[in-house]
């Protein structure tokens, strides 16, 4: 909706951790420590290094199992602006790509003491 400005200082958010992942009927929440959190309401895809995937975001009738719990415990190690509509969040062994794919409605939100962006 409001697009990812290429600028944006996502360093907050390195070393951070997943600790809590929740799911509910229209968005996921990667909850991190020690603080901040990562939600996501359009489209994403998490991957393993070697680019299988992992999960994705799916109509819950269509999905047979949640499988981002394999990122728990994880802490971020980058963080990418590929362009306008799409971010990489790194993990040691995985990806998790957002994209904003709703000129309507919100996507996606970060929001940590030091950043706030809602897409």
């Amino acid at each position: 909706m409001h697009r990812i400005p290429k600028s944006i200082d996502l360093t907050p958010l390195l070393g951070l951790e997943v600790m809590q992942i929740a799911i509910s009927q229209n968005e996921v929440i990667f909850r991190l420590h020690p603080e901040g959190e990562i939600r996501l309401e359009g489209a994403w895809i998490l991957k393993r290094g070697d680019k299988t995937v992992i999960d994705r975001s799916m109509e819950h009738a269509k999905r047979d199992a949640w499988c981002v719990h394999e990122i728990l415990g994880n802490k971020i190690t980058r963080c990418v602006v590929r362009d306008e509509r799409h971010l990489e969040v790194h993990f040691a062994d995985a990806v998790l790509e957002i994209e904003d794919d709703s000129d309507y409605y919100e996507t996606f939100a970060i929001e940590h003491s030091a950043l706030k962006l809602y897409v």
